[in-house]
């Protein structure tokens, strides 16, 4: 296993575990939010749907300590 594989690994383990929030980790529903109104598409790691503000700030907390 590669450390970035590791480490998207471990963000996962943590934004489930730690976030008041949906954590969408299905490849089809992630597609969903890959492309915005241009060409340009990047296939993301997870999409976070989060209930409170404290989930927005611990996912970007979390995206910040893995460097994501």
């Amino acid at each position: 296993m590669s450390i970035a594989s590791a480490k998207s690994t471990q963000l996962l383990k943590s934004l489930t575990a730690e976030l008041d929030a949906d954590v969408i980790v299905d490849p089809f529903r992630c597609s969903l939010y890959a492309t915005d109104a241009s060409l340009y598409a990047i296939q993301p790691l997870a999409v976070v749907v989060p209930r409170s503000a404290a989930a927005v700030r611990r996912t970007v907390e979390l995206a910040r300590d893995f460097e994501t």
